[in-house]
């Protein structure tokens, strides 16, 4: 609550009502975030896909989901060209649509939940 006082009077603003339908659009909108990497995440053996863990939200505007896969951080990283041990040339990384790895998937999610936060009163 929000109590805004004057020379003639007191106004009181009443948050918690948009704060919790926030809350829940958001934590809806990262459960379905993560939904749509898991569909997309590249498969040679499986494991990347299945190793997404779930939606935890610590109760102070924090939510998280990790994956637990070994390669996990070479496909989120995009496809990029390194040397290896011996010194030669190695492409590393997803081809396709994680070629730039998970930075773009972020932007739109990003972008498009700013835009339902902005249009929860239209």
């Amino acid at each position: 609550m929000v109590i805004i006082t004057t020379n003639t009077a007191n106004i009181s603003l009443e948050f918690d009502t948009l704060t919790d339908d926030i809350e829940k659009l958001i934590t809806a909108e990262v459960k379905a975030y993560r939904n749509e990497l898991v569909r997309i995440t590249p498969v040679d053996s499986g494991e990347m896909r299945n190793s997404w863990g779930k939606v935890e939200y610590n109760g102070n505007w924090h939510w998280h989901f990790k994956n637990t896969a070994d390669h996990a951080f070479v496909i989120a990283r995009g496809r990029r060209k390194l040397l290896n041990q011996n010194g030669l040339s190695r492409w590393y990384g997803a081809r396709g649509i994680w070629h730039n790895g998970i930075r773009p998937f972020m932007k739109r999610f990003e972008r498009k939940l700013l835009g339902k936060i902005n249009n929860m009163d239209s």
